[in-house]
């Protein structure tokens, strides 16, 4: 049947995890501004936390791209 769907469950199962990772880092972000916003870290504090949650995002990206992605070869 997998083979048919062109996908298969260890496929989704990962898709929906770096889909999940990808959620949470979001919600840092959220946090981190909150916390900076407030004046609980400092401006250079929540640039690095910031830039270093998005590239987070971006590698989860990527990372769900590749599992989520159709294949040819298991039609």
């Amino acid at each position: 049947m997998e083979k048919s769907l062109g996908t298969s469950q260890y496929r989704l199962n990962y898709a929906t995890d770096y889909a999940e990772a990808i959620n949470e880092n979001m919600k840092r972000l959220e946090l981190i501004w909150q916390l900076a916003r407030e004046g609980v870290i400092t401006k250079e504090q929540a640039t690095l936390g910031i830039k270093n949650h998005i590239q987070m995002i971006d590698d989860n990206i990527e990372y769900f791209k590749t599992y989520y992605s159709w294949r040819e070869d298991m039609e």
